[in-house]
């Protein structure tokens, strides 16, 4: 007798009107918490300013309540579609930092009213906005701890998983050292981190490249939001796919490290390179088109978008192999 043993069924998932319904339900929250609720603590002391910490009086109190708000919105994004979308929420935390960052204007206005076309002031600017980027990290590694908490306690993985669901072991918290044992994650080898540093290596040196190859032209012309946007997501969602290529990893942490590191390096290049003659408007890089805030928002949602791409591709490339194995003869 001949028994033929059926493979392994893979299907793509597709959503729901249901789960696109969650999906708006967890990204408009997050919007509206932040752009209201949320702006009440970052907006600048003057109306027509840009979001900084050196534009707002008491930056070590705004940051707190904007980390609480992070925490808040990635708890509920998480809820929501958190079992089916890894890092929901630090995507949902990053896009309400940004819009809610539309509201500002643009580091035209901190080149202007504080440098004063004066290189000293220029020079701290960007030695403040330096360090103001790891501060906004701050923010978004609040969002993944509290993510990860959550996916914990309240979304236990479920006895029989497939390609779609989402588990601790795929969040970002759970390959970052120190941290990720206090989610319940198991610790990652050595290869595992010098992996990840490679990847982030990586990432940067592209996003750093594409930065530069789309904002050449006139350093002159006007700094408008969505085209600072655009060049940021672009940078990183490239720079966060080719680094996975590269140097694959697991999980989003170590391509999300490099947007404070873009950002760092970004500003270190423009403080040696500032030219008196300069125009007060004028950067004088094009890595000081963006502020801070736009790094580190923009940043971070295109890198956790380009990891859910990886891992749908993923998932679709094993699908396809699945139907692709004939099935197996016994006698």
């Amino acid at each position: 007798m001949v028994e033929i043993a059926a493979a392994p069924q893979h299907h793509e998932h597709h959503l729901t009107l249901t789960e696109r319904a969650l999906n708006y339900t967890a990204w408009g929250t997050a919007v509206a918490l932040f752009v209201t609720v949320g702006w009440m603590a970052m907006a600048p002391d003057d109306p027509f300013g840009a979001v900084s910490l050196m534009t707002r009086g008491g930056a070590g109190l705004m940051v707190l309540q904007i980390a609480g708000l992070a925490g808040v919105v990635s708890a509920v994004a998480t809820l929501l579609v958190g079992r089916r979308l890894a890092d929901a929420g630090v995507f949902a935390a990053a896009v309400g930092l940004a819009v809610a960052n539309l509201r500002g204007e643009t580091s035209s206005y901190i080149l202007i009213n504080l440098g004063q076309a004066d290189v000293s002031k220029y020079r701290s600017i960007y030695a403040t906005f330096v360090v103001e980027g790891f501060v906004w990290f701050l923010v978004i590694l609040v969002a993944m701890v509290v993510g990860g908490l959550v996916m914990r306690w309240c979304l236990p993985a479920p006895a029989r998983s497939d390609e779609s669901s989402v588990t601790l072991p795929l969040l970002a918290i759970s390959e970052i050292p120190f941290l990720a044992r206090f989610v319940g994650a198991a610790l990652i080898s050595r290869a595992a981190v010098l992996q990840g540093l490679k990847n982030t290596v990586t990432t940067s040196i592209v996003a750093l490249l594409v930065l530069q190859l789309i904002s050449a032209g006139d350093p002159s012309r006007a700094i408008r939001h969505g085209q600072t946007y655009f060049s940021i997501a672009l940078a990183f969602y490239a720079g966060a796919l080719l680094a996975h290529e590269f140097a694959a990893v697991p999980t989003a942490w170590w391509s999300l490290l490099a947007t404070p590191c873009v950002c760092a390096i970004g500003y270190f290049w423009s403080l040696f390179n500032i030219d008196r003659n300069q125009l007060a408007s004028v950067p004088p890089t094009p890595f000081a088109r963006a502020t801070p805030i736009e790094y580190v928002a923009v940043g971070s949602a295109a890198v956790v978008a380009a990891f859910w791409l990886i891992r749908r591709s993923a998932a679709s490339k094993a699908a396809a192999a699945a139907q692709q194995t004939p099935a197996r003869k016994k006698s």
